[in-house]
């Protein structure tokens, strides 16, 4: 049975406004009847009523984090950042997975503003439903990695754009011109940055890119490993730029149970930074990302958004592109 204030105040001996006040601290309440009351509310293991407490303030202490999964790395990374944040404040953070599917993330919307959450991070679908954007018309929202413009308040995301840009010109400079590309769909604002990056480097270098080595997919296994092996046995491309932390992971086990030698038969860079990129077979040269500086800037933009309200005269801005860099291994090297 859930242990009650009533439940406390039948042990002590007292009014249950008495343990109220006592529990809050109250200087109308004798220090040691203090000291009574919360040494009993811990040996029965009482807590306090969150619902209760949500519809007294019509918030509770809770922070929705609505992410697209949980197999993603960098994005527990900056699930982890985000809950230190809070926790700092005394909240809670609720991870809610949208899987990608604009009707689950409007359900899963629903159920974190029907508990009264305090606000609300998101790394949005592609396309949210109507509904999806009523909801957070209405919460503190701090938009993670993608972003969607008719979402208000902060959106803090990688440089998408200048990633695969960088990746893709450290490849021409070694001398590859047949570079592929295997990236996430054009439809999210991520797979936009990143296509366009790819296109760019080639124009800085006064190339034109062949449109039939650029693929964008879901980072589903069996569909990368079809491309990959389609890539390599078709097109032949003499490097392979990556699009995605997990379409890394799956290209580069396709890669491995084809034996392909990378760097000598194909060069590969791959997007994020994770401790299987040093020791996967040459070293994995990637795109490293500011993963944990993206989860505090998202933590401290939700705050100062619960903290000061919509008219905030906080320093922090409410766009924010964190910049990626070049982490160079053993993977890639001059073509011959």
């Amino acid at each position: 049975m859930r242990i009650t204030i009533k439940d406390i105040a039948r042990i002590v001996g007292v009014a249950h406004s008495t343990v109220t006040r006592a529990l809050e601290d109250n200087p109308r309440i004798s220090t040691e009847m203090r000291e009574r009351i919360k040494r009993v509310a811990l040996e029965l293991g009482y807590v306090p009523n969150s619902n209760a407490q949500a519809m007294r303030t019509n918030k509770s202490r809770l922070v929705g984090f609505v992410v697209p999964n949980v197999e993603d790395n960098d994005l527990i990374t900056i699930a982890q950042e985000v809950a230190d944040c809070c926790n700092q404040q005394g909240l809670q953070l609720v991870l809610a997975l949208s899987q990608d599917d604009p009707e689950r993330e409007r359900a899963q919307l629903r159920a974190l503003v029907g508990a009264k959450v305090a606000g609300v991070v998101i790394v949005p679908t592609a396309n949210p439903l109507p509904e999806s954007l009523a909801l957070l018309r209405h919460q503190p929202v701090v938009q993670a990695i993608r972003r969607i413009d008719s979402i208000p308040g902060s959106r803090l995301c990688f440089n998408d754009f200048d990633g695969i840009r960088i990746a893709v010109t450290h490849l021409l400079s070694l001398g590859h011109r047949h570079i592929a590309y295997l990236g996430s769909s054009p439809h999210l604002t991520t797979g936009q940055g990143r296509l366009a990056g790819y296109r760019r480097a080639y124009a800085d270098f006064g190339l034109a890119p062949d449109n039939s080595l650029m693929f964008t997919t879901t980072p589903d296994a069996k569909e990368v490993d079809t491309l990959v092996a389609n890539l390599i046995s078709e097109r032949k491309p003499s490097a392979l730029v990556l699009g995605g932390s997990r379409i890394t992971a799956h290209a580069v086990s396709a890669l491995s149970k084809m034996g392909v030698d990378v760097p000598n038969d194909l060069s590969v860079v791959g997007f994020g930074d994770h401790a299987w990129h040093s020791w996967w077979g040459p070293g994995l040269t990637t795109i490293g990302l500011p993963v944990r500086e993206l989860g505090k800037g998202v933590g401290l933009h939700l705050l100062e958004r619960l903290n000061a309200g919509e008219h905030s005269t906080s320093h922090l801005t409410a766009d924010q592109l964190l910049d990626p860099f070049l982490i160079i291994r053993g993977s890639t090297r001059p073509i011959a």
